[in-house]
């Protein structure tokens, strides 16, 4: 169940609480092992954002950090209510700027 083991909770640019439970964790780690010494990183993402947009499902949205194993640092959330969720989080090499992910 999401949000039993919760191991990072930060706060979004407009003060939102954002947190990131185990699970969550470990799913990114089995898909992107190189992403196991940043998890900083990614939370810095939801901090202090060098881009963000919506994401192409309703009820998500990307932040981006630069940094990671690649350029970038792509975190998804999940609006849930009083407290949003970390879906998933993994590098990508492209500029979130350049590129149209729709």
């Amino acid at each position: 169940m999401p949000g039993t083991d919760i191991i990072a909770e930060v706060r979004n640019p407009e003060g939102h609480v954002v947190q990131l439970d185990r699970a969550a964790w470990d799913h990114v780690l089995e898909q992107h092992v190189e992403m196991s010494d940043y998890l900083a990183e990614t939370m810095t993402a939801i901090t202090a954002p060098d881009d963000r947009e919506p994401d192409v499902r309703a009820g998500r949205e990307r932040y981006f950090h630069r940094g990671g194993p690649l350029r970038w640092i792509r975190v998804v959330t999940e609006l849930a209510g009083d407290v949003d969720r970390v879906v998933t989080a993994f590098p990508q090499s492209n500029d979130p700027r350049s590129v149209s992910w729709q």
